[in-house]
């Protein structure tokens, strides 16, 4: 193959973070730091390239990452920690059942989250495919 430089395109106005081939080889996706993603179309004037194009016909992959916005899972985050901290200082000024009472609440709070958060990961991914 040869690999002398085709084309220059300046797309990204920061660093590159991440550089994906799909499974074919016929899309390159860059993410950079400016929050952008581009997806590219590869044309391969190697012969093999139909031949591949063949053997893949049929089979559909996805992705196993979900994009999901950063505010969101910061959200979440902040929510579980801070319902952390409560058990902790709960079961350090409170005792017997009282303490028991106030940390399981906040164990089904936290319960709760986690399965919004699931849920939430759900829907991204069946919006995304």
């Amino acid at each position: 193959m040869d690999l002398q430089k085709q084309n220059e395109v300046q797309a990204h106005s920061g660093p590159i973070t991440r550089m994906r081939l799909s499974f074919d080889n016929t899309k390159l996706f860059t993410v950079a730091t400016d929050g952008n993603l581009f997806i590219y179309d590869i044309k391969d004037r190697d012969t093999k390239g139909p031949a591949i194009k063949r053997e893949f016909a049929g089979i559909q992959t996805f992705s196993s990452e979900i994009l999901v916005d950063k505010s969101e899972l910061d959200e979440f985050k902040s929510q579980k920690e801070g319902l952390v901290n409560e058990i902790t200082s709960a079961q350090d000024s409170h005792s017997g059942v009282d303490n028991k009472i106030g940390g399981s609440q906040q164990e089904n709070e936290i319960h709760k989250l986690e399965e919004e958060l699931k849920l939430c990961e759900g829907q991204a991914k069946n919006k995304y495919e």
